[in-house]
């Protein structure tokens, strides 16, 4: 949690959230969200420079990922927890009993493992050691601009 809320920080101070990963409102229509699903369907290969930013699917579902499947799985975490929820019992209750906790659990977790498996394809498909690289290191190859 400390490394969630040290990233989110840390993205409001750098401005990397606004800059990086909220898309712009011309890219919010659904024919850009849908030529863009298309062409990842079709595992066509983007450009060189391309590859290195973030395209309006990746910018939404990075948001979604970080905002609200990473959230809903600690919250839901929480509220399955006997001990937490004999301290806090509304936690459950807001979301309907242990059960509904449970399910909602699998849920966000079974779509945070889908996501890794498609960003890993995707990470295949656009260079992953290259990718990998300029991640751990910094290293951008020549003539290309970072996300």
């Amino acid at each position: 949690m400390l490394s969630a809320l040290t990233y989110v920080a840390a993205g409001i101070a750098t401005r990397h959230l606004r800059k990086d990963l909220l898309p712009a409102k011309a890219d919010l229509n659904w024919k850009n969200i849908a030529g863009v699903i298309s062409s990842h369907l079709r595992w066509k290969r983007t450009s060189a420079d391309e590859a290195w930013t973030y395209n309006v699917v990746q910018r939404l579902t990075y948001l979604i990922v970080v905002f609200v499947l990473f959230p809903g799985v600690l919250y839901t975490g929480l509220a399955m927890s006997f001990g937490v929820s004999s301290v806090f019992p509304i936690m459950a209750t807001a979301l309907g009993g242990f059960q509904s906790a449970r399910t909602l659990h699998f849920v966000f977790v079974s779509m945070l493992v889908i996501f890794f498996i498609v960003h890993m394809a995707m990470l295949v498909l656009v260079g992953f050691w290259s990718h990998v690289r300029a991640m751990n290191h910094g290293y951008v190859p020549k003539g290309r601009n970072a996300p």
